[in-house]
């Protein structure tokens, strides 16, 4: 069963239990709740560079950003991971 997610704009983002197993699995720092954090109150939102489709939320969170990574077209989540730096591409939002 999938897990709903409203963003900052109040849009509906899902979160399916296969892309979650992936993301215990691969990026076990992420939780529902940063999930939740970074969805509801990013810092930026960037238009992937390498895939017009996607947009990336970043949350700076101690040293580190953590980002969640959605399809736009389908309103899903496809991965969420920590960086340490906010990656290329157009700056869809930003908070001032």
């Amino acid at each position: 069963m999938d897990t709903i997610f409203q963003d900052c704009f109040g849009k509906e983002i899902s979160l399916s239990e296969s892309v979650w197993e992936h993301i215990k699995i691969y990026h076990p720092e992420i939780t529902h709740e940063i999930i939740l954090k970074v969805l509801d109150m990013p810092e930026v939102i960037v238009r992937s560079g390498w895939d017009f489709h996607s947009m990336l939320y970043y949350r700076k969170m101690d040293k580190y950003y953590k980002v969640v990574v959605t399809e736009m077209s389908e309103m899903r989540i496809k991965t969420a991971l920590t960086t340490d730096k906010i990656k290329k591409g157009d700056i869809i939002w930003k908070r001032i």
